[in-house]
């Protein structure tokens, strides 16, 4: 299906969805009257390269539409962080350093170091999981501390009922 919306539209529309001032997609549905679903795709296709083309409109011989020839001025311009290019230490520092921003100071943040908000949250996230998991570790190894210790009391007394059993039988053949 056709969307009938002009190019101006989307374009603005899409504008506030990006950052720094990225309005959430259920406020401007509330504020435009165009579906959520709408909005997410149109995102979705301007963040992405292979945004669909149309055909040259004839009238005044420019493309309309999702191109990749849209406005360079409207995505910023830094090298995309990739999932290797940083250590656990650096992610740490990272969520450290923006935890006290607000949204637009993290948005900012975000744009200036090629990152995106949901990349920290999920270091956030995964930090406090690392967390969770490290007390769960301490108890576990102070579990196996206390079985390991209870297991040499108890081949401590298997030696000893052993070591019994032995000189009564040296009792009961001498």
């Amino acid at each position: 299906m056709m969307d009938r919306r002009s190019d101006e539209f989307k374009k603005e529309v899409i504008k506030k969805l990006l950052p720094p001032n990225a309005t959430p997609v259920p406020q401007l549905h509330q504020e435009t009257g165009v579906a959520k679903s709408t909005l997410y795709k149109w995102k979705a296709s301007y963040e992405s390269s292979t945004a669909p083309q149309v055909e040259p409109d004839m009238e005044d011989n420019s493309i309309t539409g999702f191109s990749p020839y849209r406005e360079q001025s409207m995505k910023p311009q830094v090298e995309p962080d990739t999932k290797k290019s940083r250590s656990g230490a650096e992610k740490l520092r990272i969520v450290i350093e923006t935890s006290s921003m607000n949204t637009a100071e993290l948005l900012t943040y975000c744009r200036d170091k090629g990152l995106q908000a949901h990349q920290i949250l999920a270091w956030k996230e995964a930090a406090i999981l690392g967390n969770g998991l490290q007390e769960q570790l301490d108890s576990m190894q102070q579990k196996v501390q206390g079985l390991e210790s209870e297991l040499l009391r108890k081949d401590k007394a298997l030696a000893e009922i052993a070591a019994l059993l032995v000189l009564q039988e040296k009792e009961d053949v001498g």
